[in-house]
């Protein structure tokens, strides 16, 4: 009976001892249940932005330069001095100028006088006396003055000219050179980048390649190259105990040093140390990469894939080097046509050659009255000809005014806006040449940048469509009040891609040089069901997403409207308020357990772009 009572006691207490405790269940069903990521889908208003950057820059930005070559007495300013239009910017030395333009206004004068005395019928008469003889004489002087007065005049016209040439000729030279600089440097960048864009996408295609390996697991080649990689090292480490333990015992015996058992004992450690890494990579191979791993394949792809992104935004230097191109063809453009020009303007020159055809004529005339006063000539008649040459001087000195009326306007250049002096280029005392730069004046009040799209979105855009604007070098701003303020009409062929500036307020902070990034709502879904894009999963044709219903998951199939950043629009197939998983959802199927392990410090999801005011 004692022994029939200890074996149903002994019954008893087993069977209290195989039945779970309520916190065993209730850990043992957290480890069956999958663990997952949620959040709530919201309503509210999903914008979708086209992203554009650009360099700011000024709507009204001038580099005034010099229409001819002296030396600056006057600047208006230093760098960043206010400047209006139409005040004196620049005024250059006008003395040399002033003094022909006085002496071509009496040449003038003196040119019609004898003209109107020509066209009277003016009539010379006069008895042959010293005093007659004594006035013809002077007045044969008198035109030999002019006459070397006219050479001198024609031969620092020659000289002028031609130095107007040959700077103009340096002009285009320098133009020329700027272009194949401009030329070397935009080839220098386009295949830097082109290098760096191969590199990147190189090192995304090797990270690619082994995120693929690793998902794909080891193959049977692999794991029999471990396994006899392990039998070797096996095999070796038999053999380096074998020779350390003859080795010990021929130390004992006397028959070798002690420095031969060490390097047997080094060599026993040695393969001991090898059987231990072959075991380890064996293991390895047979288990597979760890989640760990395979998270870190995929965080290389992704930053590789950031890496060809950033390799590519650099083709944007590639344009500005493009458009410092353009601007130096353009200067080439301009100089040569500025040559042609001077070359041309042979004005001044064929005044003086006017002028001293005039003189000489002039001076034949006074040296026949001389003979005439000498030879007791009575009445001199005034001729045609001597109308003619009379006229002919009266234009020769009108040419000579209007030449250097317009010299001296060249003297004064002013500034044909308002804003601010960016560059100061000169000083007073130095000598400006033809077409050399002298102020850069930028008006700070009305500033944009310039942006590129694709074909595929430009015809989403439309001029006045708002912009959220950033600034780099004025951080944790949005200006709102930026607009698109036009879309060039034609595009690049080459990239396919169309041109449009936006407008930047008026801001202080704000400066022509710095990087803008412009965002432009291109669409909008009001009163939308969002969710976290992360949640999405493609199975086929179908779009789904898993939500959390008492401790399980379930499938759902969604329509997927408008998506834009983290965030997409749910047409149909989710509801407000719904708990949806963003995290963990790869493994689940329909009807399974899952429990939520959300972050604590993770924060609600809010949809709808932040704006900083």
């Amino acid at each position: 009976m004692f022994c029939v009572l200890l074996a149903l006691a002994g019954a008893f207490f087993c069977g209290c001892a195989r039945r779970p405790s309520a916190a065993q269940v209730t850990q043992s069903d957290e480890v069956a249940a999958a663990p997952v990521e949620t959040e709530r889908a919201q309503r509210g208003r999903l914008v979708v932005y086209e992203e554009v950057t650009g360099n700011i820059k000024a709507l009204h930005d001038v580099l005034l330069g010099s229409t001819t070559t002296g030396r600056i007495v006057y600047v208006a300013g230093k760098e960043g001095d206010w400047i209006r239009a139409g005040q004196v910017a620049v005024r250059l030395d006008s003395a040399d100028i002033e003094a022909n333009l006085r002496r071509a206004k009496a040449e003038l004068e003196s040119a019609r006088v004898r003209l109107s005395q020509a066209e009277r019928g003016y009539k010379l008469t006069g008895v042959q006396t010293d005093t007659g003889i004594e006035a013809a004489e002077q007045a044969v002087e008198l035109a030999r003055v002019r006459l070397r007065e006219a050479e001198l005049a024609r031969e620092l016209a020659a000289k002028e000219h031609a130095e107007a040439v040959k700077q103009a000729q340096a002009a285009a030279e320098q133009a020329k050179a700027r272009l194949a600089q401009a030329q070397a440097a935009l080839e220098q960048t386009r295949s830097q980048v082109e290098a760096s864009i191969a590199q990147a996408q190189a090192a995304k295609r090797q990270a690619q390649a082994r995120l693929d390996r690793l998902l794909a697991g080891a193959r049977d080649q692999e794991r029999r190259q471990a396994q006899e990689a392990v039998n070797i090292a096996q095999a070796n480490l038999d053999n380096a105990r074998t020779e350390y333990a003859r080795m010990q015992n021929l130390l004992r015996e006397g028959a070798v040093a002690q420095t031969v058992v060490d390097a047997a004992r080094l060599r026993y450690e040695t393969a001991k140390a090898q059987l231990v890494q072959a075991q380890q990579a064996l293991s390895l191979v047979q288990e597979g990469p760890t989640k760990e791993d395979i998270e870190a394949a995929r965080q290389a792809v992704m930053q590789a894939e950031a890496g060809v992104a950033t390799a590519e935004a650099a083709r944007l230097q590639i344009r500005q080097r493009e458009e410092d191109v353009a601007v130096a063809e353009q200067a080439v453009v301009t100089a040569e046509a500025n040559l042609r020009k001077v070359l041309a303007n042979t004005l001044r020159v064929d005044t003086a050659e006017q002028e001293v055809a005039a003189a000489q004529k002039a001076l034949e005339t006074a040296l026949t009255q001389l003979e005439q006063a000498k030879s007791g000539s009575i009445k001199v008649e005034i001729s045609e000809e001597d109308i003619a040459a009379a006229r002919a001087a009266v234009k020769a000195a009108q040419a000579a005014v209007a030449y250097y009326t317009a010299e001296l306007k060249k003297r004064t250049i002013v500034s044909p806006i308002s804003g601010v002096i960016n560059k100061r280029l000169v000083d007073p005392g130095e000598t400006v040449m033809f077409g050399g730069a002298l102020l850069q004046i930028v008006n700070p009040e009305a500033l944009y940048f310039e942006a590129t799209v694709s074909e595929k979105k430009v015809a989403l855009l439309s001029v006045g469509d708002p912009v959220l604007t950033e600034v780099d070098g004025v951080p944790g701003v949005v200006f709102e009040e930026s607009r698109v303020l036009s879309i060039l009409a034609a595009g690049d062929p080459a990239s396919r891609t169309f041109t449009l500036r936006i407008s930047l307020p008026p801001d202080p902070r704000i400066k022509p040089g710095m990087f803008a990034r412009g965002r432009i709502p291109t669409a909008v879904a009001e009163d939308a069901v969002i969710i976290p894009k992360d949640a999405l999963l493609q199975r086929g044709e179908k779009t789904i997403v898993y939500v959390v219903k008492g401790g399980k998951a379930y499938e759902r199939e969604v329509e997927v409207g408008l998506t834009y950043g983290d965030k997409a629009e749910i047409v149909h197939g989710i509801e407000a308020g719904e708990e949806v998983v963003v995290a963990g959802q790869q493994s689940l199927s329909h009807g399974v357990a899952v429990v939520v392990r959300n972050s604590p410090s993770s924060s609600a999801f809010a949809p709808g772009a932040k704006r900083a005011k």
